[in-house]
């Protein structure tokens, strides 16, 4: 056995700070003709996904736009119409000591104010393995077959060694894990089993370096 964080880095998916925006789904793509080149593919909610991720579990993307508003009016592209009317609708802050106060633009919003282009969210490659941050009845690692980019619901996981990908999924997903899960994570009101980064880079895993062909083609077969 071996710590995962020893094998794997893990992180949390991205905080847009502004969901209302960053997240679109077939509709509002369309009525802005958005263009396929920025936007990518996400996953939002635990409930969307089992143990591996497909196309047809994809029902938002989310925008991704690395360039500058001056670059995008170059290329025409339709975007920055989008991103224009983000920056001058009226929208609600939903938390903190503001929670309620009505600002103009997602721009103006302290949760993307820190970006030098706010609309920007950085660029990752999407994560092999998906982990939900809090835990119901089911302690799934889904196997994230189609590239999805998450949001901060979830936890991203990548193998040090891109090849164990699917063989530590299999892993993950055993009853093993489910109950250390519940060792060396914390439990909140109504059941729900949450594991910080902190805590799911100790979770003792087995370390699919040390498996045989046979053995890791059994567990990835399964």
């Amino acid at each position: 056995m071996v710590p995962l964080g020893e094998i794997a880095k893990i992180r949390r998916g991205y905080t847009t700070g502004a969901n209302d925006f960053f997240y679109l789904d077939k509709e509002k793509i369309k009525s802005w003709s958005i263009e396929e080149e920025y936007l990518k593919p996400v996953v939002t909610s635990p409930r969307q996904v089992g143990y591996e991720i497909r196309d047809e579990d994809i029902t938002q993307w989310v925008l991704m736009v690395h360039e500058t508003k001056e670059e995008l009016a170059k290329k025409n592209a339709n975007v920055l119409n989008y991103i224009e009317w983000g920056e001058n609708v009226e929208t609600k802050i939903k938390g903190g000591i503001r929670g309620g106060t009505i600002v103009k633009g997602y721009h103006n919003l302290s949760t993307v104010k820190s970006r030098k282009i706010w609309y920007d969210l950085g660029e990752r490659d999407p994560a092999p393995i998906l982990r939900s941050r809090r835990i119901w009845e089911r302690c799934i690692y889904a196997l994230n077959s189609v590239g999805a980019q998450a949001n901060d619901s979830f936890y991203e996981i990548r193998p040090k060694i891109k090849k164990n990908a699917l063989v530590l999924a299999g892993i993950l997903n055993s009853t093993v894990i489910a109950f250390l899960s519940e060792l060396y994570g914390r439990f909140y009101g109504g059941g729900v089993l949450e594991l910080e980064v902190y805590e799911s880079k100790k979770l003792p895993v087995l370390n699919p370096s040390k498996l045989t062909e046979k053995e890791r083609k059994r567990i990835e077969e399964t």
